[in-house]
């Protein structure tokens, strides 16, 4: 019977697009549109993991039948020797068998002290070569990196400088999910395009704020940078504004579809089905799930406010901008624009995980009582994807 997968094995087998891009189930792209160029990054899943500092380091050594870091050895990622900490960093999982991803494998952290060895010695890329067949896939990695998860509307942004090559199955965004984005964007944009054109008929603020739009979405276009001048934001910082500034409204329509699952599972943790189907037969467990279940919801709770916390100070500097006219504030929210984004990306993907742990527990949510042996498992995967972040001093 095989073991139980790690935490962390378990999000890259089931965390959704957010947290792994499996290009293993790409394997049928012809060769020259394929996202690398190196044949066994393609055989490779990408992940998205918490900084989780020591939870992390507890749990991400075993990767199922193997070891993180190199097969046979146990080595957790050490921290970023550059850039500094980030609430989220970048992994590569290389399995034994790419057409069972929980039979295991083992993982090179980007960022750790010495992934640039480790690529080069089990997936062949030199990342310090000249040769000009690995330079774009150093780029598309580094890229990569950029980004806080996975999610294609996100991956097909920071990929747009080779995107024309790639097949557009890993992009596989909807046209109904971008339109909810731009529709976030275009309902702060409307009264400030009105207010500053002194416009009175609505289908020309809708018409221009569509030119705008387009703007953000075509870097070629010289709209979105000069409203961004207009903030005081110079032209060099525009482009990362603008990214930042999308990834706010992706995450709005994200958390906006995860809230009610995240509610459901709080709900679950106060109701008696999350008691043990044993009862409380062993009273010192029973008093330890208790206490668990106590933690993992204010974790819930703390995690979801940090999100809850970016998009009122959005709402807030937009405000201050209509009502006083002075876009200091505005300016403000969109220079850290940034750390924003970063923080709503781990929250996101963190919550997304919470939800999906939780549905595959208790069969969707389904509220039935686990053993005591079900109930420590599904917490201890909750709280260990919740642990990088639930303090609340991220912001």
């Amino acid at each position: 019977m095989r073991p139980s997968a790690s935490p962390l094995l378990d999000q890259i087998c089931h965390g959704g697009s957010a947290v792994a891009l499996n290009l293993t189930r790409l394997a049928s792209v012809p060769a020259e549109s394929r996202l690398f160029r190196c044949a066994s990054l393609n055989s490779t899943v990408i992940f998205k993991y918490p900084n989780f500092d020591h939870e992390v380091a507890d749990t991400q050594t075993q990767l199922g039948a193997a070891t993180a870091g190199q097969a046979g050895g146990s080595a957790a990622p050490e921290k970023a020797k550059a850039g500094g900490a980030r609430p989220i960093e970048t992994a590569i999982f290389v399995p034994h068998d790419p057409t069972d991803l929980p039979a295991g494998g083992y993982g090179i952290y980007l960022r750790q002290r010495d992934f640039e060895e480790l690529l080069k010695r089990h997936i062949g890329l030199d990342l310090n070569s000249s040769d000009p067949s690995y330079e774009q896939d150093v780029a598309v990695l580094r890229a990569i990196d950029r980004i806080p998860s996975l999610d294609p509307f996100l991956l097909k942004g920071v990929l747009s400088f080779c995107a024309h090559r790639i097949d557009k199955s890993y992009f596989s965004i909807s046209p109904e999910e971008e339109s909810a984005v731009r529709e976030v964007i275009a309902e702060k944009l409307r009264p400030i395009v009105a207010k500053a054109l002194a416009l009175d008929s609505m289908d020309m603020v809708r018409e221009r704020t569509e030119e705008f739009l387009d703007s953000l979405w075509n870097p070629d276009m010289p709209e979105a940078a000069i409203f961004l001048r207009a903030l005081g934001i110079p032209s060099e910082n525009a482009r990362s504004v603008i990214d930042g500034w999308k990834g706010i409204a992706f995450y709005k329509v994200i958390f906006d579809d995860t809230k009610a699952g995240v509610l459901s599972l709080v709900r679950w943790l106060d109701s008696d089905a999350a008691n043990p189907r044993e009862g409380r037969s062993d009273r010192g467990r029973a008093e330890r799930i208790g206490m668990f279940r106590t933690q993992v919801r204010e974790k819930l709770k703390a995690v979801s406010q940090q999100m809850f916390e970016v998009f009122k100070r959005y709402e807030r500097s937009h405000q201050q901008l209509l009502a006083e006219g002075k876009a200091g504030s505005f300016r403000m929210f969109l220079e850290n624009v940034d750390r924003y984004y970063w923080v709503l990306g781990y929250c996101s993907m963190s919550l997304r995980h919470c939800t999906s742990v939780f549905n595959r527990h208790t069969t969707n949510g389904v509220r039935t009582h686990l053993s005591y042996a079900e109930l420590e498992e599904m917490l201890a995967r909750i709280n260990t994807t919740l642990s990088s972040q639930s303090d609340g001093k991220c912001l």
